[in-house]
């Protein structure tokens, strides 16, 4: 259970890297002219407005909602719609060399939940737990104040178009998916890299049918070791099912140290 923890963990350090930071506060400005210097007949303000006002009324660049996760470069369509909110349900089989999986992923916020495996990872009000539902075992862990400084840096990575993830795109393509040996049939993909140097590399390609996203290959390289894995959508929503993010109920299960 412990490296389910370590997951959750990653996730919430990875928010709070990879936000941009607020600017810092301005320099304090120069001292004001003396009366003498002043300028014999100082610009008006513009009517029924004042300057500070005009620049609080500045329109910003529009952000693209996909850009936080990196994916600008993608069309846009419904399930990128959905996900780059960072609140969704979704259902999907993640299909690697040692076979299938049902997963269920859902997020609002930094509250999360991960069900895989057979092992409940859910993030609520900065408490994390890893529940195994056969063992009737559980773990908990407190990281409030990581929570509260990995919503500070996804807020502003969303509000202000930061990648927070390092995706770069590489390219599209057309190929059948990946360990998807279900559908043979060739699909338009967008292909994006995340690199970290001198630790792991990883390589996505999002594919389309129909005009949405529908499969997400992955191979993840560190050192010699290689890691593939592709998730085939079943379903996805905006509409978390009640009590999804809700803090459980335990009662009968053991607390694990």
């Amino acid at each position: 259970m412990k490296k389910y923890l370590c997951l959750v963990l990653a996730l919430l350090l990875l928010l709070s890297a990879c936000g941009k930071s607020a600017p810092s506060e301005p320099a304090q400005a120069a001292e004001a002219p003396a009366a003498d210097d002043a300028p014999a007949n100082p610009e008006p303000e513009p009517e029924g407005q004042t300057a500070s006002e005009l620049v609080q009324n500045e329109e910003k660049e529009p952000v693209h909602p996909y850009e936080w996760l990196g994916l600008s470069g993608m069309p846009e369509c419904k399930y990128l719609d959905t996900i780059c909110t960072n609140h969704y349900y979704q259902v999907y089989d993640s299909y690697t060399s040692e076979g299938k999986q049902e997963v269920v992923d859902a997020a609002d916020g930094v509250d999360a939940l991960l069900v895989q495996n057979g092992i409940r990872s859910l993030t609520v009000g900065g408490m994390v737990y890893i529940i195994d539902d056969e063992a009737k075992v559980y773990t908990l862990e407190d990281i409030t104040d990581l929570a509260a400084q990995a919503k500070s840096s996804l807020d502003y990575a969303l509000e202000n178009g930061v990648n927070s993830t390092g995706r770069a795109f590489q390219d599209t393509g057309r190929s059948a998916v990946p360990l998807y040996g279900e559908d043979t049939a060739e699909y338009e993909y967008y292909e994006f890299q995340t690199s970290n140097p001198g630790a792991s590399e990883l390589t996505e390609r999002f594919f389309l049918r129909d005009g949405d996203v529908f499969a997400i290959y992955s191979l993840k390289k560190e050192g010699d070791h290689t890691e593939e894995t592709t998730k085939v959508i079943k379903s996805y929503t905006a509409d978390i099912p009640a009590g999804t993010l809700a803090v459980p109920d335990l009662s009968g299960y053991s607390r694990a140290e």
